[in-house]
């Protein structure tokens, strides 16, 4: 390996090499997830990423709130109304807590995640889920004793489909910024798996 050039090295060696998180919990799959952190090219890179998911939570904050505020508004909410809400909550719940395991990884839930919503760690797809949700949005109550009060709903979903729209144009735009963070599950039970 002497005789490579340094720039080839450089590429070979993991930096800080893979970081091992012990699988706990139920699920199909059971055994320790390995996540590498992602290497970047670029010193803008990582600055995107933390930029992203910071407007992430923000984004998945304003859903829970209109959903929420939807629910005490008016005489109470009809059932289309609630049905709207309570989905609108429960995908902003979802996506907030994507994000928080990528900030603080727990094993059970990036295994839940991996199991039941594997598109979330594929950047365009979860670009597309954003886009997707922010229209569930404007289905929530608006109104106040008959009064039509829109612009929290078409406020919240400007801001979600602009984020989900924004990292869907920086994934085409600079792919190398948003490695894939899909975590490998390890099977203990097979020969050759690293044990913590």
């Amino acid at each position: 390996m002497a005789d490579s050039p340094a720039w080839l090295a450089s590429e070979s060696a993991p930096a800080d090499g893979p970081r091992q998180v012990s699988g706990a919990g139920g699920g199909a799959a059971q055994g320790t997830l390995s996540r590498t952190d992602p290497e970047d090219t670029t010193e803008w890179g990582p600055t995107v990423r933390v930029g992203f998911r910071c407007f992430h939570l923000g984004a998945a904050t304003m859903m829970l709130a209109a959903a929420a505020v939807s629910f005490t508004l008016g005489n109470g909410p009809e059932f289309s109304e609630a049905s709207v809400a309570l989905y609108t909550f429960l995908f902003g719940l979802i996506f907030g807590i994507f994000e928080l395991t990528r900030i603080y990884p727990i094993s059970f839930t990036e295994i839940y995640f991996l199991n039941n919503f594997g598109f979330l760690f594929t950047h365009s797809l979860k670009a597309i889920f954003i886009i997707f949700v922010s229209f569930a949005v404007l289905g929530l109550n608006g109104k106040k004793n008959n009064d039509v009060e829109i612009w929290p709903q078409v406020s919240t979903c400007i801001v979600v489909c602009g984020d989900g729209f924004a990292l869907l144009v920086a994934t085409f735009y600079c792919p190398q910024w948003f490695p894939s963070e899909r975590p490998e599950i390890i099977d203990p039970t097979k020969p050759g798996a690293n044990k913590v």
